[in-house]
């Protein structure tokens, strides 16, 4: 029988970098081992969030190029890459009731301190009991708030690679549509800005 996160990973183009994390993630809860199957997954979903960080080319609404492109070089460096992801998701915005970066609110970024706080039990063996509730509650997390993490909302995020796809970026890479395309139905299920 197929995982519900096996589904949801085989029906969204992720990073091939991130999909080595959850396919480990996947064998470690099929066996019993949930600490690590917590921990694999949990880097998985960071690593998602580094890499559409790291590969849009426009910076969020009210963020400096210069700001940035600083976040960016942050969330490259192997050293603290995680601290990084994890504080450009919990960034609030001056107003202090959404992420500034992501098209998330207050809730779902006090959700992640929740989230971090058992990655640390399982990493640092703590005496918390992670059983196999913890890992399906967190790909249940993980697939309800991906698609809300991208760069300036799905809406816009959308748009956008729509214009620069029909403004010829992407002509000479005929799989791009496909992606794109390919993401409107898992956007759509979460009614995301729309």
């Amino acid at each position: 029988m197929k995982l519900e996160i096996e589904k949801f990973i085989s029906e969204v183009e992720f990073p091939e970098a991130a999909m080595s994390f959850i396919e480990e993630g996947i064998l470690c809860y099929k066996v019993g081992a949930y600490r690590s199957s917590y921990i694999m997954s949990y880097l998985f979903f960071l690593n998602v969030v580094k890499y559409r960080a790291l590969e849009s080319t426009y910076a969020p609404n009210g963020v400096s190029d210069g700001e940035w492109e600083k976040k960016k070089s942050e969330m490259s460096n192997e050293e603290i890459w995680e601290t990084k992801v994890y504080d450009l998701i919990n960034a609030m915005d001056k107003n202090k009731v959404n992420s500034r970066y992501f098209k998330i609110n207050k809730s779902r970024i006090a959700q992640m301190e929740y989230w971090r706080a058992l990655r640390n039990d399982c990493a640092h063996s703590k005496d918390n009991l992670i059983a196999a509730a913890h890992v399906e509650s967190f790909w249940l997390f993980v697939q309800s708030i991906l698609p809300k993490l991208v760069i300036n909302g799905s809406k816009e995020f959308l748009i956008r690679e729509l214009e620069d796809y029909f403004d010829n970026v992407y002509f000479y890479n005929p799989k791009k549509v496909q992606e794109i395309v390919k993401s409107i139905p898992h956007l759509y299920k979460f009614r995301l800005m729309f």
